[in-house]
């Protein structure tokens, strides 16, 4: 067996910064870099473009990036073929891994859905190990990709526990005064796009608001559909107690969570939503913060953390209304202490790095 001196690791995001998939990637990059690692996390396009076109650009970046030095660990967070030309580039001289952490195809119908099967399909199979975030996922990739369970590995859903802290000053007094301008605030980070239900919630929020004049909501995060929710809000009358705030820094972030009285997470009964792992309840729970969501895929096994109903409009509304009158929540602050304890990207950096250095100690791309 040889040694490995020093790991290096080439990130790559197949997804543009506004998305939870390039904050996976950004922390996964972070958290190894944070326990000694030598990671590199190339520049991800800014946002969505026309056709895709995203894609292109990032596709032709990577491949210079993955092929200008040698790396031990080339990872690809969603696998797509911008990063995945980056793992066929570097089969059989480095480490490739492909992370999947959502059915992409299933959020989509007919050729749509086929199309995003069929470009992602090839990925999982040229990788040395795919990781994912729970195991129902990986049941499901080890179906539809034929994979061996030996090259899977769970990479969980985690959240940056330092920075989602609600007891940093930095913080504290924006939050309080948030809480005394809207003591009935409800929170949603989001990103508008097809793979968020947004229309329901948005009438959940309606119909909770009818019942209770004093609820306020502020939706977070940017997204191709966020122009159309902006109308939908509007044309609804619902501009004055729905605010949508587009996409916001880490720290505006944390500030409103820390303000808010309600933080939510609306899952419709549909496939994609059954494998999906979610970045905002692990950040609503670690700020402490009580959690209405629906009762579907991963969502459920935060049932003793959170404030559940079925996926229907009518009854999330009225858990809504029951939710913003409690005053103090011994379940939240179990959700917290859970969070924190057991998804931390720190803890599970350390052991997701030590399996890349025994896979590496094997010396199979050397």
């Amino acid at each position: 067996m040889c040694q490995v001196e020093s790991t290096r690791i080439l990130v790559l995001s197949s997804e543009y910064r506004d998305t939870g998939s390039y904050m996976r990637a950004y922390q996964v990059a972070r958290s190894l870099a944070s326990i000694g690692h030598s990671v590199e996390l190339p520049a991800a396009p800014p946002q969505r473009m026309v056709l895709r076109m995203e894609m292109v650009a990032s596709a032709l970046r990577y491949a210079l990036t993955s092929s200008r030095s040698r790396f031990d660990v080339v990872l690809a967070v969603k696998p797509y073929p911008n990063a995945g030309l980056a793992i066929i580039l570097n089969r059989g001289r480095s480490l490739c891994v492909v992370d999947v952490d959502d059915l992409d195809f299933a959020y989509r119908e007919g050729w749509s859905s086929r199309a995003i099967r069929l470009s992602q399909s090839p990925f999982p199979r040229q990788a040395d190990l795919v990781t994912c975030h729970s195991e129902r996922l990986a049941k499901k990739l080890m179906e539809l990709h034929a994979l061996d369970p030996k090259r899977m590995y769970r990479l969980d859903q985690g959240v940056d526990t330092r920075l989602f802290d609600p007891r940093r000053p930095e913080i504290q007094q924006t939050a309080e005064a948030l809480r005394l301008e809207k003591p009935k605030l409800i929170v949603n980070l989001c990103h508008f796009d097809a793979a968020a239900d947004l229309d329901q919630l948005t009438w959940a929020l309606a119909m909770a608001m009818e019942e209770d004049a004093e609820i306020k909501a502020v939706l977070v995060g940017g997204g191709p559909l966020l122009s159309r929710y902006r109308e939908l809000v509007n044309k609804a009358g619902l501009r004055d107690s729905i605010s949508l705030a587009g996409a916001l820094g880490p720290e505006e972030v944390c500030e409103l969570i820390a303000g808010g009285n309600v933080c939510t997470v609306f899952y419709a009964e549909r496939q994609a939503n059954l494998y999906r792992s979610s970045l905002k309840l692990r950040e609503y729970l670690a700020m402490g913060k009580k959690v209405v969501c629906t009762n579907v895929g991963e969502l459920a096994d935060f049932s003793p953390y959170t404030y559940q109903t079925p996926p229907d409009v009518a009854e999330f509304a009225e858990e809504l209304v029951r939710v913003v009158g409690i005053e103090k929540s011994p379940r939240a602050k179990r959700g917290s202490r859970y969070v924190r304890s057991r998804f931390s990207w720190q803890c599970i950096a350390k052991a997701f790095g030590a399996e890349l250095e025994e896979l590496l100690q094997s010396c199979p791309h050397a």
